[in-house]
């Protein structure tokens, strides 16, 4: 599968800072369906795998669009990636 959008700190970024202040992203966009859809999504296609080579913290993204009532919904949830 692939995620709507993928966020990966810069290594230099990492070198100079505290890994934990930058994690990685893995974000899952929807319409007129919800959060928590786009969240089963992120873990039934393991998009996460795409980060074999990446360790740290990863947030794991679902935002959803209503467009009736126009209103946003966002889950984020953490993970850590281990080597």
């Amino acid at each position: 599968g692939v995620a709507d959008i993928v966020y990966l700190p810069k290594p230099s970024v990492l070198e100079s800072a505290r890994r934990a202040d930058y994690p990685a992203l893995i974000i899952e966009l929807k319409n007129n369906k919800s959060a928590s859809i786009a969240m089963k999504q992120i873990m039934e296609k393991r998009y996460f795998d795409a980060l074999n080579n990446y360790t740290g913290e990863v947030l794991y993204v679902g935002i959803n669009y209503d467009e009736e009532t126009k209103a946003h919904e966002c889950r984020i949830e953490r993970h850590e990636k281990e080597s």
